[in-house]
């Protein structure tokens, strides 16, 4: 009996000690700071779509771009689209918090706006902090505000990034379309949204609300009505339907031989590129892309993540490598890198920094792309490294030249 009464004790006592050191693991336990992704690389035209616990993240850039994010696990149910206009590889650095109390920046707290006499309040929990390699890169913003209140009195801040006390928050123009505010900054800082306090009742506020409903339908339905008669012009103009044009019609119409003369200029040009060039609708290009696919004149193709267009032809036994040539071509400067060193037969990274004008670690970035597409070796002397053209290199460099050729 006695030792049934010492077994149960040990037990009991183990028991107990291993609830204790469980609590201790709990109470101790770092906690998250937030989700993280580090070297997300991101090519020019590529819309890349970062998601963390319902935040988004919309990036496209003109350059080549490698990102570091930190999001704050504060943070919930946001959307930020982020438009880049660069003339260099950027490499940036973001950190998102629901405040930055730092830089006078606090959840629920008035922001001081030196020069303005309007009241500003913070409430919208999603602020940036963002460094780069390249201050005079252009960025675009644009947050998802459908959940925010008076979207009328919201407007973006920024403030330098730089950890002087003597800089402040400042306005910058916002401009509001339907549940997105936009902005465009240059180079590196701070960014948020804050609400400008008024006097108003919440039935005045009311009142405004129907009253841009209102208005906000009546111009969705004229706009509607203008759309479709839009249309029904282009349908009798085209003499549509399609198939009942002669080859003339088709190949007479302006619109339709720009594109022709993009499209064979530019094997693989994508549809970005050709609405920025013929500075046309998405409806407008779409419309006159289909005639010309129609009567087999071009032909489209996804490569990637985006759709490409080309001339009407045995592309793929004449060009083998076409695809691979198509996405090199868009990356301007992994082409000079293949071209500089078919140019010299094998190059250093050093030589090809100062050759190019481009930074070494950019240099590295793209050769290390290349090198595992293919097209480059790395080869080792005197403890030094040089990248030399594969096989595969030469054959994609022919590639291009006869496509542009052709």
């Amino acid at each position: 009996m006695n030792r049934n009464k010492k077994l149960r004790k040990i037990i009991t006592l183990g028991l107990f000690s291993c609830f204790l050191v469980g609590l201790m693991g709990i109470t101790t336990m770092p906690k998250a700071s937030g989700w993280d992704v580090t070297g997300v690389e991101i090519d020019p035209g590529v819309n890349e779509d970062i998601m963390f616990n319902n935040v988004i993240f919309h990036v496209e850039s003109n350059v080549s771009v490698v990102l570091n994010l930190n999001v704050d696990n504060k943070i919930h149910h946001k959307e930020l689209y982020m438009h880049i206009y660069g003339t260099d590889d950027l490499f940036l650095d973001i950190d998102v918090k629901s405040d930055f109390s730092e830089k006078h920046l606090r959840l629920g707290s008035n922001v001081d706006i030196p020069g303005n006499d309007k009241q500003f309040r913070y409430s919208f929990g999603f602020a940036i902090g963002m460094d780069m390699n390249d201050s005079s890169a252009i960025i675009q913003y644009g947050a998802n505000i459908a959940d925010s209140g008076a979207k009328e009195k919201l407007r973006w801040i920024s403030r330098p990034f730089s950890d002087s006390e003597s800089d402040v928050w400042q306005l910058e123009n916002s401009s509001l379309a339907g549940d997105y505010l936009y902005t465009t900054i240059e180079g590196p800082g701070y960014f948020t949204i804050v609400e400008e306090r008024t006097g108003f009742s919440w039935i005045s506020v009311l009142v405004m609300g129907i009253i841009a409903g209102i208005s906000t339908l009546l111009i969705l339905m004229i706009s509607k009505v203008d759309y479709f008669r839009n249309i029904a012009a282009k349908l009798r103009s085209e003499n549509i339907p399609v198939h009942r044009m002669s080859l003339e019609q088709v190949l007479e119409h302006e619109i339709r031989k720009e594109i022709i003369g993009l499209v064979f200029a530019n094997p693989g040009i994508h549809l970005n590129e050709l609405m920025r060039k013929l500075e046309l609708t998405t409806g407008e290009l779409g419309w006159h892309l289909d005639v010309l696919e129609h009567y087999k004149i071009i032909k489209k193709e996804k490569i990637g993540r985006y759709m490409s267009y080309f001339p009407r032809l045995h592309i793929k036994r004449t060009f083998p490598l076409y695809k691979e040539a198509t996405m090199v071509t868009k990356n301007e400067k992994r082409l000079k890198i293949l071209q500089k060193i078919r140019e010299n037969g094998k190059m250093y990274q050093s030589e090809l920094s100062r050759e190019l004008q481009v930074e070494k670690r950019s240099i590295r970035y793209h050769a290390n792309r290349l090198e595992k597409d293919g097209w480059i070796r790395f080869v080792e002397r005197d403890g030094k490294k040089y990248h030399e053209l594969t096989e595969n290199g030469r054959d994609l460099l022919e590639t291009i030249k006869k496509l542009a050729e052709s």
